[in-house]
């Protein structure tokens, strides 16, 4: 009888302490939260691609403003090169055949329009000049109306062949003040401007159709620049444009 006390007691002490454990165990599972548990639900009320003012701030200043149109600025780097304004240009050809007697400019020299450049010694030169001096003395001395209108046009011929040749006006009235040829022809700039090539060497022998000289005024210059086709729709007329050479690399200009 006593045996089976103590086996109700034992039972009972059992059945205390499971209850207790299992009344225990959801209070503390309700009281605890996992850590970051409450900091991603924080986060996931805030709308995607907020950003606090603590934090844009720490990145740089906020500037408030009304909304209003504005043109997106930019910049396109391109490369280019330098040339030679093609409206400034001037190529010196030799009109006569001959040989070249006075060399008066050269490479790099600064010419100003009309300036002789060189002399040619040239028999086709001198045979012009005699034309024109035999056509000048027969219309000076010619009576007969008709006789004179014949003399008047062959000394507008003899004139033009003159200046195809290469003569200036000036050379003209000297030929015709002094009655006597000039022994060379004089080659002279067409322009203001500076010397970029040269050919003649004195004493060389010249061909009708030589380059002598390229004259090339540098008061200014173009720039060619090769624009990617994705940027040409950003390119249009007025658009400010800096270039910066690799021969004066701090001394960027504008235009």
């Amino acid at each position: 009888m006593r045996h089976g006390w103590k086996i109700v007691i034992i039972w009972m002490i059992t059945v205390l302490l499971g209850g207790c454990s299992q009344e225990n165990v959801p209070v503390a599972e309700s009281s605890a939260k996992p850590t970051g548990e409450g900091e991603h639900a924080e986060a996931a009320t805030e709308p995607s691609g907020f950003v606090s003012f603590e934090e844009a701030n720490r990145l740089g200043t906020i500037k408030v403003q009304q909304v209003s149109h504005h043109s997106l600025t930019g910049t396109i780097p391109v490369i280019g090169e330098v040339q030679h304004n093609p409206q400034k240009v001037a190529h010196v050809m030799s009109r006569v055949s001959g040989w070249a007697q006075e060399v008066h400019a050269f490479l790099e020299d600064a010419v100003v329009r009309g300036e002789i450049l060189a002399r040619i010694d040239s028999p086709e030169y001198l045979t012009a000049q005699t034309e024109y001096l035999m056509a000048l003395r027969r219309s000076k001395f010619t009576l007969n109306p008709d006789e004179s209108r014949t003399a008047e046009a062959l000394l507008t011929s003899a004139r033009q062949k003159l200046l195809l040749l290469g003569a200036g006006e000036e050379d003209i009235e000297l030929l015709s003040s002094t009655a006597a040829p000039q022994k060379y022809l004089p080659v002279r700039s067409p322009l203001d401007g500076t010397v970029v090539e040269s050919n003649v060497v004195k004493g060389n022998a010249i061909k009708t159709g030589d380059d002598l000289y390229q004259i090339v005024d540098l008061s200014t210059l173009w720039v060619i620049l090769d624009i990617f086709e994705q940027d040409l729709a950003r390119v249009h007329n007025g658009l400010q444009v800096k270039i910066t050479t690799t021969a004066f690399p701090g001394d960027p200009s504008s235009n």
